[in-house]
């Protein structure tokens, strides 16, 4: 039922139900400050993460498909775009600037070296315990050597390298774990979630058709067809005055 009346309520407007001397005297413009100008464009971000960790709660203005036809039938409907552009472009970069913090937070995550562990009581009398014995088979290893007796010297050098493997072992155990874990996986570029390297062919596809994956990708790609507009709008030397005098006018409208 909630989802009926606010189809109708885009579609027809919220004062449907009034009479026709009521909506004369409410019937809303595209330029009133309480309707949304993101959606006249194209699309809210509010509608684009419902339930999700991006959520950002309704829109609190007016999103009306009868008030985007009108905006684009308007004859100032091109300084009015560059003027609600230039605004949403700002929106929508703070979005993809949070982003983009996310993804580098997480990529310095994965890349993180790995701290050295502390070992419990019993496993670093080990350890100790074949440094001394590395220590000791190195001093001998050195006497053989300089008496010339190669093989007895070898053998010392292979007690050593056992010890070393030994230590490696038990140094590495606390967190081999944590090892495996974060180097299996990767950041993503477009909305910063983390994804497992061994996630399969349906994971993946889920991941992408999700609604943070798609909502920053609307987002990414809009913010760069304002940014293209903007810039092709300098090279026409559009300067901005229609945009400003649009403005004005909607001000104007807005004390009337």
């Amino acid at each position: 039922m909630d989802e009926m009346r606010a189809m109708l309520d885009s579609l027809m407007g919220k004062d449907r139900n009034a009479s026709i001397n009521e909506r004369k005297k409410k019937r809303s413009s595209f330029r009133d400050p309480e309707v949304c100008k993101w959606y006249l464009l194209d699309f809210c971000p509010h509608e684009l993460f419902p339930n999700t960790k991006s959520d950002l709660g309704p829109c609190p203005n007016i999103h009306s498909d009868a008030l985007r036809e009108a905006f684009l039938a308007d004859p100032e409907h091109d300084a009015l775009q560059a003027q609600y552009e230039e605004d949403f472009a700002k929106v929508l970069q703070e979005l993809v600037d949070q982003v983009e913090a996310k993804i580098k937070k997480g990529n310095q995550r994965i890349v993180a070296p790995i701290p050295e562990a502390t070992l419990p009581e019993d496993k670093q009398q080990r350890v100790n315990e074949l440094e001394a014995r590395i220590s000791d088979r190195l001093k001998k290893a050195e006497e053989l050597a300089e008496e010339g007796r190669i093989s007895e010297c070898a053998l010392f050098h292979q007690e050593i390298a056992t010890y070393k493997d030994e230590i490696e072992r038990i140094k590495a155990t606390p967190f081999d774990s944590y090892i495996r874990k974060e180097t299996q996986l990767r950041v993503c570029n477009v909305c910063g979630a983390m994804q497992s390297l061994a996630d399969s062919m349906s994971r993946f596809e889920s991941h992408v058709t999700g609604k943070q994956h798609m909502g920053y990708e609307k987002i990414r790609a809009y913010l760069a067809e304002i940014r293209k507009r903007q810039e092709e709008r300098k090279k026409d030397g559009v300067n901005g005055d229609e945009a400003k005098r649009a403005s004005e006018g909607d001000r104007e409208r807005d004390r009337e």
